[in-house]
């Protein structure tokens, strides 16, 4: 299949156009932030691309509106009790220091995070405390 790529801007609105051996035109609006793109036949020019795209632009503003509507996860601290969604499922977050690399398993309805101790790996716990046996 042949393409070819071009870019429009209507109405402040910047439009990728991807020209493809396809029957119809489509217009797609895709999250979070509301792209807008266009597949159009490789038989119409950019003038009646952007003919369609403006005939279509109530709609587009409508669906990016959706999109800038939408609510929104609040930003995560990654502290012990927030709420995680992990493959569709909401865990509550479990935090564990202790020695080794930084990893996450699922423990029934909790999301376990392991974290490392500061310093362990350089044989101390913090500031001037030595660990013995430690390397």
């Amino acid at each position: 299949m042949n393409t070819a790529n071009a870019y429009l801007t209507v109405r402040g609105i910047d439009i990728d156009v991807i020209y493809k051996d396809i029957k119809n035109l489509h217009i797609g609006v895709y999250p979070p932030l509301g792209r807008v793109r266009v597949a159009a036949p490789t038989r119409l020019d950019d003038n009646a691309v952007r003919l369609a795209v403006i005939q279509r632009l109530p709609w587009i503003k409508q669906q990016r509106q959706q999109f800038k509507d939408a609510e929104r996860q609040s930003e995560r601290e990654m502290v012990a009790g927030e709420s995680h969604y992990v493959w569709g499922n909401r865990y509550r977050l479990k935090t564990i220091e202790r020695p080794g690399g930084t990893h996450f398993e699922i423990d029934g309805d909790r999301l376990v995070l392991y974290i490392r101790l500061f310093g362990v790996e350089r044989g101390c716990l913090g500031v001037g405390v030595e660990v013995p046996g430690m390397i």
